[in-house]
């Protein structure tokens, strides 16, 4: 319903991404991205859970290789389950991006991976170091 509204504001002529929240049930992702293709979307972006736990009311975020993981195993999913391209976010830094080339993304964000630095040098070393890994992935 939200897509359907917000394709409607915008206009079937602007560029509509929607994140498909890594917490569902894999099913219910493949279901919800088909639904999402069939709105007129014209990307979709992954992004790893978070970890609700039983005894506090409140959420952790899940450590930075899991939820790596866990982003890739979602955006695989979501590739080979539409024909659309597909944004692999969360947990993704240097180390990750490449991967997600291979597990059929067609873009990453790095926001975290860059937001968490407190340098500008360190944030352009980061970024360099991504695009580095993501040309690599592209040339295999």
């Amino acid at each position: 319903a939200l897509a359907v509204e917000t394709r409607r504001l915008v206009g079937a002529d602007a560029f509509l991404s929607v994140t498909v929240p890594g917490h569902l049930l894999p099913e219910t992702q493949v279901r919800l991205a088909q639904q999402l293709q069939a709105l007129g979307v014209d990307l979709l972006q992954t992004e790893g859970a978070s970890r609700m736990l039983s005894e506090e009311p409140r959420v952790l975020s899940l450590p930075a290789g899991e939820k790596a993981a866990l982003t890739l195993r979602n955006t695989e999913l979501l590739a080979d389950a539409t024909r659309l391209p597909v944004m692999t976010a969360s947990g993704m830094d240097a180390r990750s991006s490449g991967r997600a080339l291979h597990s059929g993304a067609s873009a990453v964000g790095i926001g975290s991976a860059v937001n968490k630095l407190e340098t500008e040098a360190e944030m352009i070393a980061e970024l360099n170091a991504v695009r580095k890994a993501v040309d690599l992935a592209a040339t295999k």
